[in-house]
């Protein structure tokens, strides 16, 4: 049994052939991970950090503080899935908020926020090109994650855009299966993300729109674009550089 069937069998996932295609041709696609650290902040019981500690990551660490959008009971999914897999020794879980990482913590060559960068401050995020404090509370946050990152670190940052042509237009949604839990105002645009974490030394190196994965490979032809996205759930994944100021 592979990984993604385990996740499965678990209930992890609903398909193992839809996450292997959606964690290989679009969340990791051309990232370089092999012996690489990877930081994969609100990363759950470690989906996405498993595939990477079993692909050539040197260490992979899941932060779970169970913050809001979080699942509860994921910290004992982690252990279960570990111990399934052998319990694997490059593979560990923090329940710290990034705040509360000791200054001596390991620096990353990979950050990965997979939809999770909106729950950091779910209300400093939906009024976060309006208002300064909430705009200085993730710079803040940015300013403190590249103290954990190394020169060159990739930081993989998957959402929402708030951007959605039924949300702007209050119609009913035909693809609500992919939407129905969506919570827009609680989201921005990849080039808002973009352009914040560009402040603090990040340079913006590509923007995707991720098609629904049961659709695989004919759909991210055919749907994997901003104006297509923009009518289904206008989900993104940008990839940035960190690239140290001075």
């Amino acid at each position: 049994m592979n990984y993604f069937e385990l996740l499965e069998k678990r209930g992890v996932v609903y398909s193992a052939k839809r996450i292997e295609f959606y964690i290989k041709e679009q969340l990791f696609k051309g990232v370089n991970f092999k012996d690489k650290r990877a930081l994969d902040i609100g990363g759950g019981s470690g989906l996405y950090s498993f595939y990477l500690a079993l692909n050539g990551a040197k260490h992979a660490v899941v932060m779970e503080p169970e913050f809001d959008g979080s699942t509860s009971g994921v910290n004992e999914e982690f252990k279960e899935i570990n111990k399934e897999l052998g319990n694997l020794n490059n593979i560990s879980l923090t329940t710290k908020v990034l705040e509360n990482l000791p200054e001596d913590t390991e620096k990353f060559d990979i950050i990965l926020m997979q939809n999770s960068v909106n729950h950091i401050n779910e209300e400093a995020c939906v009024i976060l090109k309006e208002d300064e404090a909430a705009r200085k509370y993730y710079l803040d946050y940015f300013n403190l994650l590249v103290k954990f990152c190394n020169p060159g670190a990739t930081l993989i940052m998957t959402d929402c855009s708030n951007r959605n042509f039924f949300y702007d237009y209050k119609i009913k949604n035909p693809f609500s299966v992919f939407t129905k839990s969506i919570e827009w105002e609680k989201h921005q645009s990849p080039k808002t993300w973009s352009e914040l974490v560009s402040e603090v030394g990040f340079k913006h190196v590509k923007t995707t729109w991720t098609s629904p994965n049961v659709l695989g490979k004919l759909g991210q032809l055919l749907l994997g674009n901003k104006l297509v996205s923009y009518f289904t759930r206008s989900h993104f994944r940008v990839v940035l550089t960190y690239e140290p100021k001075g």
